[in-house]
């Protein structure tokens, strides 16, 4: 549902917890029923609205409402291996690898949609034995290898497309392994400090 449709002719001086509840009570009675993420997103741009209106001179919204954010599930920590990768990328049919020619759709046929993408990427994952692998969980991933690879976030960011820092930490997820070599390259840091210091009272 759209937001202009749900507010009508609604002004900004009477929306309040009243008219919020009954957008979310709309969104749910959809069907589909749209996930509380979309929802947050939607009551989210309200609030931007409403925040920017009061901060005008003078305020052209008198006072903001608070809104009251549904609870979203907790970020999906899936990544796939790059044996896993190839696995399922060696048993997908060809027109069903992500696109590398100039088309504007990421997974065609001949220059045309394909349809059943979801169907022949469940059916490779389940054959290369990874079917808890998600198509989605390819970002991910990818942030993770330019990460090792030894890229900074920002430059991760640029290339992943990621626009605000709140939504890429939910695709960056740091490996245990990737932890340990952090700690691991503090400790020696820390370690050439002490000796540097140690060297310096030597001489003195």
């Amino acid at each position: 549902m759209k937001l202009r449709t749900a507010s009508g002719n609604l002004k900004a001086q009477a929306l309040g917890s009243s008219s919020i509840a009954r957008y979310i009570a709309a969104r749910r009675r959809e069907d589909p029923t749209p996930a509380n993420a979309t929802s947050n997103r939607a009551l989210a741009y309200v609030r931007r609205a409403t925040k920017l209106g009061a901060q005008q001179d003078p305020p052209l919204v008198l006072r903001v409402p608070h809104f009251e954010m549904l609870p979203v599930a907790e970020p999906r920590q899936g990544v796939v291996t790059h044996e896993d990768y190839r696995a399922v990328r060696d048993l997908l049919t060809r027109y069903a690898r992500i696109a590398l020619p100039d088309c504007p759709l990421l997974v065609q046929r001949h220059g045309k949609p394909v349809q059943d993408f979801e169907k022949v990427w469940t059916a490779a994952c389940t054959a290369a034995k990874v079917p808890a692998a998600l198509f989605h969980d390819l970002r991910r991933t990818a942030l993770a290898n330019m990460i090792e690879a030894g890229l900074s976030e920002k430059e991760a960011m640029e290339i992943s497309g990621h626009r605000t820092r709140a939504v890429f930490d939910r695709y960056h997820i740091v490996s245990e392994r990737r932890l340990r070599e952090m700690a691991g390259k503090l400790e020696l840091h820390l370690n050439s400090k002490e000796t540097s210091k140690a060297e310096k009272g030597a001489v003195h």
